[in-house]
């Protein structure tokens, strides 16, 4: 279950460059989580969040690429090692919908919309969040106020104290 915004006390928000993107409410748990932007590919950045898969080290990437019949999709994979993202060697969980022209100069993943791949995905399929904007400083023991956030910003929030160890942490 997810707490509404504006019910969290929060210890210490940070405003983050547009470098930081957050997968969140994937079927597959190793999808969600903060991806940091890594290179490129296909002209745009590319995100990247290292991750624990089947027992091994692999890279989680959310990358956009040029398909056989010239059109582009985002999608959520595991990319093997030493390997441009894009192939027939990735592990493919989840995609966008075929991008539409006017789409095609779109620097970032799409927020919603996004469907399982086949047979690695599960859903539900996630949402790209950009996660509290446009404040930054100390807040501890304060209610977030949501009429301050942005939509064109990504953001970072250390939660301490909870009082349950999985929710305590940065996300």
């Amino acid at each position: 279950d997810r707490v509404p915004l504006d019910q969290l006390a929060v210890s210490r928000i940070t405003k983050r460059p547009r470098e930081y993107l957050t997968i969140v409410g994937a079927g597959i748990s190793e999808c969600n989580g903060l991806y940091t932007k890594w290179g490129q590919c296909d002209g745009v950045f590319q995100f990247l969040k290292p991750t624990i898969w089947r027992g091994s080290r692999a890279d989680m990437m959310i990358f956009r690429c040029k398909l056989l019949d010239g059109s582009q999709r985002w999608f959520i994979s595991i990319v093997p090692p030493n390997e441009n993202p894009g192939t027939d060697s990735d592990v493919d969980f989840y995609s966008s919908a075929k991008l539409q022209q006017s789409e095609i100069s779109v620097e970032t993943p799409p927020e919603t919309g996004w469907v399982t791949c086949s047979p690695n995905g599960i859903i539900p399929a996630p949402t790209l969040d950009y996660i509290l904007p446009n404040i930054e400083g100390n807040v501890k023991n304060s209610p977030l106020d949501t009429r301050q956030l942005s939509q064109d910003s990504v953001y970072h929030i250390q939660i301490e104290d909870a009082g349950c160890s999985i929710v305590t942490g940065i996300y």
